[in-house]
């Protein structure tokens, strides 16, 4: 059923397997359950490492799955989810390996767990679900991996958005970049009354269909995005007091690059004089509970130019 199935373990180090593959065309043995799943309280595992990541694709749930409230403080990190392996090939080129469900889930009440690092990033692809879901599971980190694209040539979106929230809290989102997925939930999907203190941070989210960032079902406590005025090459803006604000330039109404973090008075008041990467400026505030809000609705930047479309609109078949 599993390929790798880690039941109340410990201490394990997974790494450089090549999970629901045949070496020849169309590659595809995938598992009935998923790639790795880790369960009824396996902590303190390694999945992956920057130099000897997994490889994982054709699996008829999910990539890697953690479950339960007792797994937790697991790393996972360098793995390749979605993907054949480039090493197959003289030419170093991937084919498509979708996992069914997700490449990553983290469900159940799962915690503490790593998902990523900036020397190890998990390249999540194809997935027919979201790249990543965090359900009704709590202060995990997600943090550096590419979501829909490999960093390359290669944008293949998962077909339900790029990182779903469902009912989680405490959950930080960071220097990931999240492109290219499809799907109503487009980018970042965080939903549920019980989905608080989800932060978004420096993150490159851009050319998702959908939304880059949408809250839904009263999560992370509704949070407002914070409106933004430009005046000259000075953008200023309010939102709640003492939020923190970042700053995002896109060609859409999206946040490709992120430009600058800062801190709103008192009064939710704030200003920047800066360079700005595209011709449209986005924000996304942060409370002092860690709710961080949508994308606030874009400004024209000074001294560039754009036309802003609607995304789903002007996706290419090779970005679908």
């Amino acid at each position: 059923q599993n390929g790798i199935h880690l039941y109340d373990t410990d201490y394990s180090y997974i790494a450089s397997n090549d999970i629901g593959f045949t070496l020849t065309s169309p590659y595809n043995a995938g598992n009935t359950g998923h790639g790795i799943l880790l369960e009824q309280g396996s902590s303190y595992n390694v999945v992956g490492t920057p130099t000897s990541g997994n490889v994982i694709g054709w699996n008829k749930i999910s990539g890697i799955a953690l479950t339960g409230e007792e797994t937790i403080n697991n790393n996972i990190q360098g793995n390749l989810i979605g993907s054949t392996n480039p090493e197959w090939f003289t030419s170093g080129n991937l084919h498509e390996a979708p996992n069914s469900y997700y490449g990553i889930s983290l469900s159940q009440g799962t915690n503490n767990n790593w998902i990523g690092s900036q020397d190890g990033p998990n390249k999540i692809l194809t997935s027919q679900g979201a790249g990543i879901l965090i359900n009704s599971s709590n202060d995990n980190q997600v943090t550096a991996n590419l979501i829909g694209t490999d960093g390359g040539t290669n944008h293949w979106g998962n077909a339900d958005g790029g990182i779903a929230i469902m009912n989680g809290s405490g959950n930080r989102i960071a220097y990931n970049e999240v492109a290219y997925n499809r799907g109503d939930w487009g980018g970042i999907f965080i939903y549920g009354t019980s989905a608080t203190g989800n932060s978004l941070t420096s993150n490159s989210i851009h050319h998702n269909s959908g939304s880059g960032v949408f809250l839904s079902g009263g999560a992370n406590q509704a949070i407002s995005p914070p409106e933004l005025t430009i005046s000259s090459s000075t953008l200023s803006g309010t939102t709640c007091p003492n939020c923190s604000v970042d700053i995002y330039t896109d060609s859409q109404d999206e946040g490709r690059y992120f430009e600058y973090h800062l801190v709103a008075d008192a009064a939710g008041m704030f200003s920047w004089d800066g360079k700005y990467t595209e011709p449209f400026i986005t924000a996304i505030t942060t409370d002092l509970s860690n709710n961080s809000s949508a994308f606030s609705a874009p400004v024209a930047a000074p001294n560039k130019s754009g036309i802003l479309f609607f995304l789903p609109a002007i996706l290419s078949a090779s970005q679908q």
